[in-house]
């Protein structure tokens, strides 16, 4: 194993890096190179040991993905992922706690389901604190056929994400396999951080906005009064509909406006439910803030069960605090610096 790359974030004075390295894991010297997770993608429901795939070499190894996925710690079925119980007597060359195992499915993507992993780590982290460093191949490039640079990328992306968001990971390992996806990997990682600024940032995240609302559209006139009298207190807040300029690419805009909020509200309803963005935004935030972080601020302005396991528990019912009393709770979740 060697680092050809190496990318650092800064979560305050907290110093955190995605490495880019070249090398076998199957066979990791444990004294230099050991983390607490090994993360590695699956057809859904398919461990065959083929000998092309890192699954097989684990298998001639000892050590059994298949079995492992059998009898999981746990199961996000939602997120399509799976994560170990401890690794007991695992062979040399395998200094790894736990696996992760990212299945893409009947229909998928390795790149949607690489998305869902860094979902599903948040609240595994957050259970788990004493794991703070990931290694894995570049997902879904083996069997599944996915184009390197594609997923490389987004590798990186959602890693600096969640480094910069202070969840607990401090290491973040990709690993390219053979001479010629070192090559193209090195190539990728230097283009990605030449020309994507917030990578050349590395900096922790500096709050821009007091209030980040995530709403459906089909809801704006429900919740335009909530707008309103948040507009009247000293709250700076930020609505699509009323901030993002023209001209912006929505998606990248929105990303950045969550990272730079100090709070996510989610105005809860059927529509909300049923909005692909909404569940976007709210995974994001998820990912970025850490499930369970008071900085997740779920309310339903309607009777119904939100989607969000989280939101499920922790939301909220606007009815019982008004526009008011919601106006104060966020008042305290955002204190001037």
């Amino acid at each position: 194993m060697r680092v050809l790359r190496s990318l650092k974030v800064f979560d305050g004075a907290v110093g955190r890096e995605i490495q880019l390295c070249e090398g076998d894991l199957t066979n990791v010297d444990g004294r230099f190179f050991a983390t607490d997770i090994l993360a590695l993608s699956a057809f859904d429901g398919n461990y065959d040991e083929t000998p092309s795939s890192l699954i097989g070499q684990l298998a001639v190894r000892g050590v059994s993905i298949r079995g492992l996925a059998r009898d999981p710690d746990a199961y996000l079925k939602s997120r399509h992922c799976w994560f170990s119980k401890p690794i007991v007597n695992a062979p040399t060359g395998f200094p790894f706690k736990r696996v992760v195992g990212v299945e893409t499915p009947r229909g998928g993507t390795p790149l949607a389901a690489t998305s869902d992993m860094f979902t599903a780590l948040s609240p595994f982290l957050m259970r788990n604190p004493s794991m703070s460093s990931v290694s894995l191949p570049i997902l879904g490039t083996g069997d599944q056929g996915a184009s390197l640079p594609v997923m490389l990328k987004a590798l990186i992306k959602e890693a600096h994400i969640c480094l910069a968001g202070g969840l607990g990971l401090k290491l973040f390992r990709i690993v390219a396999f053979g001479d010629a996806s070192s090559r193209e990997a090195i190539s990728t990682f230097d283009e990605l951080v030449r020309s994507d600024t917030d990578l050349q940032e590395s900096s922790s995240r500096v709050p821009e906005f007091d209030v980040f609302v995530s709403y459906a559209r089909n809801d704006l006139d429900q919740v335009s009064p909530i707008f309103e009298r948040l507009k009247s207190t000293s709250l700076n807040v930020f609505i699509d509909t009323h901030t993002l300029k023209t001209g912006d690419v929505w998606i990248d805009g929105i990303h950045k406006a969550i990272a730079k909020s100090k709070v996510f509200l989610a105005l809860i309803s059927d529509n909300f439910n049923h909005s692909k963005y909404c569940q976007q935004e709210s995974d994001h935030a998820n990912r970025l803030f850490g499930t369970g972080n008071p900085a997740l601020f779920p309310v339903r302005i309607e009777k119904v069960t939100p989607e969000d396991p989280f939101h499920r528990r922790e939301s909220k019912l606007l009815d019982q605090l008004g526009i008011d009393g919601l106006c104060a709770e966020l008042g305290r979740a955002c204190p001037s610096p």
